[in-house]
């Protein structure tokens, strides 16, 4: 794949991030009971809302300068969808999913604005994001074990 095309799937930029995201969800994942055809949905789950950030980043900016918004949204709507897809399954399994899942949708869009407002690097906005991308750590402990306790709370602070 070359790099236009890397760039038009709007994947996020941020190494870091990455490793934000995808660490403290093989943590989750290990220290419970490990992978198993939930934590993969979840893996998806993840990686769809995780993807979405910057196509909402994007989105933001061209309606913030009055720019064709058309791309971007749809980049936006197929990434949640795929989320969607295996999400809608596990939190029907597993509802403390719904509480995770709300609490890191609305980080997405708090740190998607202050994107838009040149203020995502200030640090409280860094610490955010990063709560935001640790949250990966318990939704993979409690989907893998089954159970939300306060491991899957512990691994999430050690997390962030």
């Amino acid at each position: 794949m070359g790099m236009s095309n890397f760039k038009k799937l709007q994947l996020p930029r941020e190494h870091g991030a990455w490793a934000m995201v995808y660490i403290p969800f093989l943590l989750g994942a290990l220290t419970a009971n490990g992978f198993h055809t939930m934590v993969w949905g979840l893996l998806v789950a993840v990686s769809g809302v995780f993807f979405s950030r910057e196509s909402l980043r994007s989105w933001w900016l061209a309606r913030q300068r009055r720019k064709d918004t058309s791309g971007h949204l749809g980049l936006l709507l197929t990434y949640l969808g795929i989320a969607s897809i295996p999400g809608i399954i596990l939190v029907w399994r597993f509802p403390w999913l719904i509480a995770m899942g709300v609490v890191g949708l609305t980080l997405l869009f708090i740190n998607g604005w202050q994107t838009s407002e040149k203020e995502d690097r200030l640090l409280r906005n860094e610490l955010l994001a990063i709560g935001a991308m640790a949250l990966t750590a318990p939704a993979a402990s409690y989907v893998s074990s089954g159970i939300f306790d306060t491991r899957a709370v512990l691994l999430w602070g050690l997390s962030t």
